[in-house]
């Protein structure tokens, strides 16, 4: 036998990674659905799906969009269509993340969407309601008295849009007043004349129609009957719907009111009792 012959070498295989538990698969997805119920697609990036990361993000663009500059919170269903598309986009990137490709043999169990889901509708409520509300230049209010009744009743939140704060005469507006913060119709505009008669309102001699006006309460000669009053320039001359109950320009210790005090115009009632109420715009 020649024993200068070459040993045989070993068969060359290929080194072949252990697999991930399944547990930290799982635990992995986890926490990419926490990722993503926080900022869409941020999940899907720590997951290395990259494109699809994209799509979230190149949608969170266009979520924020509608907020602004689109604003549609300006009228009811556009609020409601930003608000859909926002609760949509969290929702479905957190969901996704968590359960990630149909075939992987370690989806983590679909009891964790009850941690999770909670997540992705918690982070939009408080976005919508610190950041993307106030960028569309919108808030609420709630007005707890019936001095603009029936236009807005004591128990309405309304949207009132902050950017819009020039006066214009037989409109709501809100403004601030000692302190408190008001919702009163403009009657008279600077260097406006304004008179009432036996409760009927005339501006510079001419007879006011007030369709949306409502008396609930004792009507009162002190508030029937007043001016005329002159508006100063910088002023206007502000009455509530409901006559009877309204703290207003007609009283001297109220008087008119700064246009620089003006915060913002009303739009919708946004929460009502009355379901009827509710998208109802504000004239």
């Amino acid at each position: 036998m020649n024993s200068n012959a070459p040993e045989p070498k070993p068969p060359i295989t290929a080194e072949v990674e252990p697999p991930v538990p399944r547990q930290t698969v799982r635990r992995w997805r986890l926490i990419a659905a926490a990722s993503s119920a926080i900022v869409p697609g941020l999940g899907q990036w720590l997951l290395h799906q990259r494109a699809r990361a994209i799509v979230y993000w190149v949608a969170l663009v266009g979520v924020i969009a509608l907020w602004w500059p689109l604003r549609l919170p300006m009228t009811f269903w556009g609020w409601m269509f930003a608000i859909v598309a926002t609760f949509a986009l969290w929702i479905a990137g957190a969901i996704w993340a968590l359960l990630g490709l149909r075939k992987s043999p370690a989806r983590p169990r679909l009891l964790w969407l009850i941690a999770i889901v909670p997540l992705a509708v918690v982070v939009p409520i408080l976005l919508c309601g610190w950041v993307l509300l106030p960028l569309s230049g919108c808030r609420l209010f709630h007005d707890p008295s019936n001095s603009m009744a029936p236009a807005i009743d004591p128990n309405d939140y309304i949207m009132v849009d902050v950017r819009d704060v020039a006066p214009h005469a037989d409109a709501p507006v809100m403004f601030e007043h000692d302190g408190n913060v008001f919702v009163k119709r403009v009657i008279g505009m600077p260097g406006n004349y304004v008179q009432g008669v036996g409760g009927n309102i005339s501006v510079n001699g001419a007879l006011v129609n007030e369709p949306y006006v409502q008396h609930t309460g004792p009507r009162l000669p002190n508030l029937e009957n007043f001016g005329p009053v002159s508006v100063p320039q910088g002023r206007i001359f502000v009455l509530g719907d409901n006559r009877d109950v309204s703290l207003d320009s007609r009283m001297q210790d109220f008087g008119t009111v700064p246009i620089a005090a003006i915060t913002g115009k009303p739009l919708y009632v946004f929460v009502s009792d009355s379901p009827l109420r509710i998208g109802k715009t504000i004239h």
